[in-house]
């Protein structure tokens, strides 16, 4: 049973310990390739890269197509694919995640907000005004402390802004993953 489910036999590690072998799956998670292709991607003989796709097909992590045509197209096989992570998918989940976590400490900070009596906001301005005319009349050295205590507390308003920008910023990069997979 645990031999069904081991992807990584010790020729597939073999096979990997090579850094060309590892660009050429790099090459090919992107898009199949030609033998020409990936020689010309990777800066050797199209000798070289057959070699090396020829150690690929043998454990199984890359495929030929087989078609009537000249040329024949690489392209990764199932195992492959599991072996490698798909950024795309990580970046959707951080994505969608980054925006529910702006979107609650956005409302939290306006629950927070628009939950305060009236009451306790007219104390917070009395206090204010209080503190103000003190320091006005120097009797209190510590106006902005007395004065940041009857201020909201802004942390929900400060965790939906960074959750924004982090969302814009992962929607850029999903943006650009898929632009390059054309």
């Amino acid at each position: 049973m645990f031999e069904k489910d081991l992807i990584l036999d010790y020729d597939t590690i073999k096979a990997l310990s090579v850094k060309t072998r590892l660009e050429i799956i790099k090459l090919l998670g992107k898009k199949d390739l030609t033998l020409s292709d990936i020689a010309n991607a990777l800066n050797i003989s199209p000798a070289t890269a057959k070699d090396h796709l020829d150690v690929l097909l043998k454990v199984g992590l890359i495929e030929k197509e087989q078609t009537k045509r000249k040329w024949k197209y690489y392209t990764l096989s199932p195992k492959a694919k599991k072996l490698f992570r798909k950024t795309e998918t990580n970046v959707v989940f951080a994505l969608f995640s980054s925006l529910a976590l702006a979107m609650i400490s956005l409302i939290k900070y306006v629950y927070e907000f628009f939950s305060k009596p009236i009451n306790t906001i007219k104390t917070e301005e009395a206090t204010r005004t209080l503190a103000i005319e003190s320091h006005a009349l120097n009797k209190s050295s510590d106006l902005s402390n007395t004065i940041n205590q009857s201020y909201p507390n802004h942390l929900f308003l400060i965790l939906a802004i960074v959750f924004f920008i982090i969302f814009v910023v992962l929607l850029y990069k999903l943006l650009k993953i898929k632009n390059t997979k054309r």
